[in-house]
């Protein structure tokens, strides 16, 4: 009788052990599984976050950049009459921003040309710096907001006239290239026919130096 109390007693503890077990077993589950739900929000959260502040920052740079933006467009005055003549091409900053100059880049009939002493021979070979006309070397010069800078100049009326030919003709060629102070960077051509000039935004500016420049 003994031997099968103390059987039973035995079944018992190893009933109460097994249910005992069980229970841990549903405990650490439960609790793996709140850990799980939590580790995943966290990453959720943290990638949320993450995004939030690049997003931020872009729009911080994008701000930052439209802040302190450049834009150079090429302006041409010219008349000739009976009376008088004059040819004047500049860079004007209508930005609102400095633009870093990169360099000029002249080219005449389709072939690159050194300066503007160059490409005023080609037109008149009788032609002299200072004294028929005058020019400005833009390489490394810096445009403030709403300054200009004359390019090239003359009041001489057979220079003038030739000149109005070769840029209607098409026969000039003028590409410049300027940068913000961020680096970001642009070139530009001679205004079309109807006045208008293909901006165009590049990594960085060619080396014009090695290429006949200004």
């Amino acid at each position: 009788m003994s031997n099968k109390k103390n059987k039973n007693q035995d079944e018992t503890q190893q009933q109460d052990i097994r249910e005992t077990i069980i229970e841990i077993e549903k405990r650490f589950l439960k609790l793996t599984s709140i850990q799980t739900i939590l580790s995943v929000a966290a990453v959720f959260t943290g990638a949320i976050a993450l995004y939030a502040a690049l997003t931020e920052s872009y729009a911080v740079r994008k701000q930052t950049t439209a802040s302190v933006w450049p834009y150079v467009q090429t302006v041409i005055n010219d008349n000739i009459s009976d009376e008088s003549a004059y040819m004047k091409i500049s860079l004007n900053n209508v930005g609102v921003g400095p633009a870093k100059m990169q360099g000029v880049l002249l080219r005449y009939k389709g072939e690159n040309v050194g300066d503007w002493d160059s490409f005023v021979r080609k037109l008149d070979d009788k032609a002299e710096l200072g004294v028929t006309y005058g020019k400005s070397d833009v390489h490394d010069r810096v445009l403030a907001p709403q300054e200009s800078l004359i390019l090239f100049q003359t009041d001489q009326p057979n220079l003038v006239q030739l000149l109005q030919n070769s840029i209607n003709q098409g026969e000039l060629g003028l590409t410049y290239c300027y940068c913000s102070i961020f680096d970001d960077c642009w070139t530009q051509p001679l205004p079309d026919k109807e006045g208008k000039q293909k901006t165009q935004a590049i990594e960085q500016c060619p080396n014009f130096n090695n290429n006949s420049s200004l």
